[in-house]
């Protein structure tokens, strides 16, 4: 693996096409144990070269220079240390869209795209008043926002950064229905009632291995860590969104997936009511819904 490496920087000064770069990249990728390692290889060039897919296809015999095959290689490296692609190339595709992404900033994962989904799925009013609490880097409200403009969205969160990202990219997007705001969930307003809350809270567990050990612990542990158990801020959500959810709302909550059986257990023990779990993409349990009633 070190050999392959050092075998890709020597010839570091030389000329090089750019898809000879992308295969050498892979070859490293891979030997790194990335997961995707053509399509980062890919995603990088396409950085450094600011152009699309199809350029890299149609001119992959050209040259890069001096200066982008040094930044290229730059990036490589970072990648094979660990730093998410998306804070490389400070973007993320969700739902897609194109998403502006920084570091310090929660990468918004393609699982994540089945909230989206199961939120479309329920029959709102036309107007209805959507509350998206820690709302990142604005994934799933703009998402929301994009397929249904009538909707009135508010995304909530505590990092201050992660609220000027996602005005951001609602001025990039020109999604003009959601709104931004910097707040914790535990002090919402009180007159605000909502159709349907939504809500992708930190659900790992303080001591989890994972955080220390994948690219979790490039990102900020405030988006990633919940108590010891990592249902801290799943129960304070169940708990206060009943009392901002309009008759019949709908509490939708991504979480791990070994966690399902618990946050339905806890939706019950608030007093919701239709509470199911949802699969992800790849099979897993990942969103639990539960409705709330006056009765």
């Amino acid at each position: 693996m070190i050999k392959k490496l050092k075998n890709f920087y020597k010839n570091e000064i030389n000329m090089i096409t750019w898809n000879s770069w992308v295969q050498q990249a892979i070859s490293v990728l891979r030997a790194f144990k990335k997961s995707s390692p053509e399509k980062e290889a890919e995603i990088l060039l396409k950085h450094v070269l600011n152009i699309d897919y199809a350029k890299i296809i149609a001119y992959g015999e050209r040259n890069l220079t001096y200066t982008q095959h040094i930044f290229l290689n730059t990036l490589l490296f970072k990648r094979i240390l660990g730093e998410p692609i998306s804070y490389l190339v400070n973007a993320c595709e969700f739902w897609s869209i194109d998403l502006y992404i920084t570091s310090g900033v929660f990468i918004p994962r393609s699982d994540t795209e089945r909230l989206v989904e199961l939120a479309l799925s329920l029959s709102l009013s036309k107007n209805a008043n959507v509350l998206d609490l820690g709302s990142g880097s604005g994934a799933i409200a703009l998402a929301l926002g994009l397929e249904n403009p009538m909707w009135n969205i508010t995304g909530i969160d505590k990092n201050n950064k992660a609220v000027q990202i996602s005005k951001k990219n609602a001025v990039k997007l020109k999604i003009k229905n959601v709104t931004f705001k910097k707040g914790n969930w535990e002090k919402l307003q009180k007159k605000k009632h909502y159709s349907m809350i939504v809500s992708n809270p930190p659900y790992i567990a303080q001591k989890d291995p994972h955080l220390f050990t994948t690219d979790l612990k490039f990102e900020p542990k405030s988006a990633l860590i919940s108590g010891s158990d990592g249902l801290k801020d799943i129960k304070i959500i169940c708990k206060i969104a009943k009392n901002h959810l309009k008759n019949r709302g709908w509490l939708l909550i991504e979480h791990g997936f070994q966690q399902a059986r618990k946050v339905r257990k806890i939706l019950l023990i608030e007093g919701y009511h239709l509470i199911c779990t949802h699969l992800d993409y790849r099979g897993h349990d990942r969103i639990t819904q539960g409705m709330w009633m006056k009765i």
